[in-house]
């Protein structure tokens, strides 16, 4: 087969797995390399992106935008991350005409304050940060003089909102639940996400060859932090019973690695309703609740603040801290309460001992 060179190809290699952008438009290519439909792709997204860069006015927040997406900084993000910023730029799509010149705080205020009404408050402070790192890119680019962002505060949350939390840790009825009434891939998922704390986007793409004498060893895909977690004596019976089709660990039901996080959170989601209508988990189980539930039952046995980083693969304190302060709180609670059924306790056999007396 006749191999295709093209100039301004980049390529980098992650996971044992080689990645392929164009340097002119920072795009990733898809098709197989050298191959003509590689050719075709490139000339397809350096066409578009000629087009589309002719119909973006210099100087505003879409022209900003558009070279943060083809540049060296956003190439390196990973896949997840670039997923979640065009998102979040879909989102600017309306405020795209505003001029970087006359851009202050008020106008970066009004757009979190827009999507906060139409979205959520969550969503909107996620858009001022995105916006932020886009300044804060812009600044050395020549795109913008000062970041207008960096004294936006986020949104803070009501009562309501915060008792509404996000990714809950599951209860353990909830978890065994879906163990047993799921099918056999997912059940391996679900027990590799619980037993290790990863990510959804690293547990479907963690290979066999991650496993290692009882041990997962793994980098994360979001922070490149590199984590070694035992295998639990559960994970390892579910391990045990897993075919063993894909290179992956986690698999479709056809026996085939997932290309990505959509295809697997929606058989996740499908599998979460459908357990949750028989009445067997609750509506609000996600999937990075899993995460959750193993650090807060680790802080809840006592474990440290890097205990449950050596797992987690948080790279500060600071992250994980509201773990071991929520355990700390239920323990103090718990020996308050005990101080108070201690005292009762007193209480009442001084009043059966003095009512034995009036007896006698």
């Amino acid at each position: 087969m006749v191999e295709f060179k093209i100039k301004g190809i980049k390529t980098y290699k992650r996971k044992g797995k080689r990645y392929y952008y164009d340097r002119k438009t920072g795009k990733r290519l898809h098709s197989p390399y050298g191959t003509p439909e590689f050719a075709l792709e490139v000339q397809r997204i350096r066409e578009e992106t000629t087009d589309e860069q002719a119909r973006v006015k210099k100087g505003t927040l879409k022209a900003l935008i558009f070279d943060y997406q083809a540049s060296l900084e956003f190439a390196a993000l990973a896949d997840r991350t670039q997923k979640d910023y065009r998102g979040y730029a879909n989102d600017l799509e309306r405020a795209g005409g505003l001029v970087l010149a006359d851009l202050k705080a008020p106008h970066i205020t009004g757009i979190r304050d827009s999507i906060a009404r139409k979205r959520t408050k969550d969503r909107a402070n996620r858009v001022r940060s995105f916006l932020s790192i886009l300044f804060n890119w812009g600044i050395p680019h020549g795109h913008i003089a000062e970041n207008p962002a960096a004294v936006v505060p986020s949104l803070k949350k009501s009562k309501k909102e915060k008792r509404k939390q996000a990714n809950r840790p599951w209860k353990e009825q909830e978890y065994r639940n879906f163990l047993d009434y799921t099918y056999p891939e997912m059940r391996t998922a679900i027990a590799l996400a619980a037993a290790t704390s990863l990510r959804e986007q690293d547990v479907i793409r963690i290979p066999w060859s991650a496993v290692q004498d009882d041990w997962i060893i793994w980098v994360h895909d979001k922070n490149l932090e590199p984590i070694q977690v035992p295998i639990s004596d559960e994970l390892k019976i579910v391990l045990d019973q897993s075919e063993k089709k894909a290179e992956t660990i986690v698999m479709g039901i056809r026996g085939r690695s997932y290309a990505g996080c959509d295809g697997f959170r929606t058989n996740f989601n499908k599998e979460r309703n459908r357990l949750a209508e028989l009445g067997l988990i609750g509506k609000d189980c996600t999937f990075h609740g899993l995460r959750h539930t193993i650090l807060t039952i680790i802080a809840d046995e006592g474990g440290s603040e890097s205990e449950i980083m050596a797992v987690s693969g948080h790279q500060s304190e600071s992250q994980v801290k509201r773990y071991t302060k929520n355990a700390r709180r239920k323990k103090g609670a718990k020996k308050a309460i005990s101080r108070v059924n201690k005292r009762e306790g007193a209480q009442n056999n001084n009043v059966v001992k003095s009512e034995g007396m009036k007896n006698d």
